[in-house]
C-alpha cells in the first residue's frame, strides 16, 4: 500500500462473497477503491445463532472458524471484508437492552480501534454498533432506508443509535438516498449537512430487450420479499383476476400466506437475467404496505 494512499472503512450489511445482488454501499466501496483508496469493507456481525439456518451457517463458518473477523477476505486489490463475532443477532427478540449492545466492542477484534482512517461510511446497518470504535477523520452516514421503518424486526437499540447519532452532529455528512429521507434528517437535526444523492440506475436496464416474446395478462414483482411486501393485497387482487398470472419473484423473508392459484412465488434469479425476465410481463408491480411509517420517506415513482 502506498504510504499516503487515503484510508476508508465502510461498514455495511450484505456480503461480496454470499452471491448476493449488491447493493449501493458496496457499490460505493468498489467506487472507493476505483479512485486509488484503500478500503476495509465490514458485512453484517454473526452470532452464535447463525449457526441455525443454511444462508447463515455460511457466515458462521466465515467468522467463527476461518476468522473472517481478523483475517478478512480479498475482494479485489484494496478492497477487505471482514465480519465480526457477536454476542446477539440484531433481531428486536434478542438485543433487548441497550447494555447487549455495549458487549459489542469487547468481541470486536483489536485492529478495529487501533487504525486510523480517513474515511467511514455507513448506511442504515446494525454494524452501527461499532461507530464508537472507529477513529477516522471524517464520518459520513448513507441515509439510504428509514431507521424506524425495521421496527418490525431490528432492535429499537440500534434504531436509536443511528437517530441519536442524527440528531447530535456525530455525522460529517449525510448522503440521502432521495428526497423524502433528506426531509427526515433535516426533521432530526436542521444543521445536519445533508447531500441527496439518488440510487443509480445500472444503464443496462434501460437499454431495450430485443426480441423477448412479451406474455399477456402477466404481472411481476422483482425483490426482497419482506414485511412491507403487501401479499394480502396482492392475493386479493390475484382472486379478482383469476385470468391474469402473478409472480413474485425474489427471496422470501416472510410468511408465504397467498392462496389464489394463479400468483406463485419463484425463488430469486441471477442479476443479469432479471433484465429479460422483466421484459416478458406486462406490467411490474411495487405492493408496499405501511409499516411503521416508511412510506411517508419513500421515493414515489
Amino acid at each position: 500500500m502506498e504510504k499516503d494512499q487515503k484510508k476508508a472503512i465502510v461498514l455495511g450489511v450484505h456480503s461480496f462473497l454470499d452471491n448476493h445482488l449488491k447493493v449501493g454501499i458496496q457499490y460505493i466501496a468498489e467506487g472507493l477503491v476505483e479512485s486509488g483508496w484503500q478500503v476495509d469493507y465490514v458485512s453484517i456481525f454473526s452470532s452464535f445463532f447463525d449457526f441455525y439456518g443454511s444462508q447463515r451457517r455460511t457466515r458462521f463458518k466465515r467468522v467463527w472458524l476461518r476468522r473472517q473477523d481478523k483475517l478478512g477476505a480479498s475482494i479485489q486489490p484494496g478492497l477487505t471484508e471482514y465480519a465480526f463475532r457477536a454476542p446477539f443477532p440484531a433481531h428486536k427478540h434478542f438485543l433487548r437492552f441497550d447494555w447487549q449492545v455495549r458487549l459489542f466492542d469487547a468481541l470486536a477484534p483489536s485492529w478495529l480501534s487501533n487504525r486510523h482512517y480517513d474515511l467511514c461510511i455507513h448506511d442504515v446497518t446494525s454494524n452501527v454498533v461499532y461507530l464508537n470504535s472507529i477513529q477516522s477523520d471524517f464520518t459520513v452516514l448513507r441515509l439510504n432506508d428509514l431507521p424506524e421503518g425495521f421496527s418490525h424486526s431490528l432492535s429499537i437499540h440500534i434504531i436509536d443509535r443511528i437517530s441519536n447519532y442524527t440528531r447530535s452532529n456525530r455525522y460529517n455528512e449525510l448522503w440521502s438516498a432521495h428526497e423524502p429521507l433528506t426531509r427526515y434528517a433535516l426533521q432530526l437535526n436542521p444543521a445536519n449537512q445533508v447531500v441527496t444523492i439518488r440510487n443509480g440506475v445500472d444503464d443496462n436496464y434501460l437499454a431495450a430487450v430485443p426480441n423477448v416474446k412479451q406474455n399477456l395478462k402477466t404481472a411481476v414483482y422483482i425483490g426482497s420479499i419482506e414485511a412491507w411486501i403487501d401479499l394480502e393485497l396482492l392475493d386479493k387482487t390475484a382472486s379478482l383476476m383469476p385470468d391474469w398470472q402473478f409472480d413474485i419473484i425474489g427471496p422470501l423473508n416472510r410468511p408465504w400466506s397467498v392462496t389464489s392459484a394463479n400468483i406463485r412465488w419463484l425463488a430469486p434469479i441471477e442479476r443479469p437475467r432479471v433484465k429479460n425476465v422483466l421484459a416478458r410481463y406486462q406490467v411490474g408491480l411495487i405492493p408496499f404496505r405501511e409499516i411503521s411509517g416508511r412510506l411517508a420517506y419513500v421515493e414515489r415513482p
